[in-house]
């Protein structure tokens, strides 16, 4: 029974890390301009992510939060492809 116990306990914990990628907006290329990342927890679905993409799909920026809160800095770059700041 201890077994059954901590085997469900460890597959619940392993679904609530699960990661959903959400593509919430496109060029009229076709290319994603920006991707919001979610979180199941035990609370509900929080965002834990969000990358925009400039038009031809170089990485435009990044942001990361925790606790529905931006957490410590967030990284942008140029359009072709070098990290701004750096």
């Amino acid at each position: 029974m201890k077994k059954t116990l901590l085997i469900v306990l460890f597959i619940s914990l392993g679904f609530s890390q699960q990661i959903i990628p959400q593509i919430t907006e496109t060029y009229d290329n076709g290319n994603v301009k920006n991707i919001t990342y979610h979180k199941k927890s035990r609370t509900g679905i929080e965002k834990v992510k969000y990358e925009k993409y400039y038009k031809y799909g170089q990485k435009e920026s990044e942001e990361t939060y925790k606790n529905r809160r931006l957490d410590g800095l967030w990284t942008e770059w140029y359009e072709n492809g070098q990290k701004q700041g750096a």
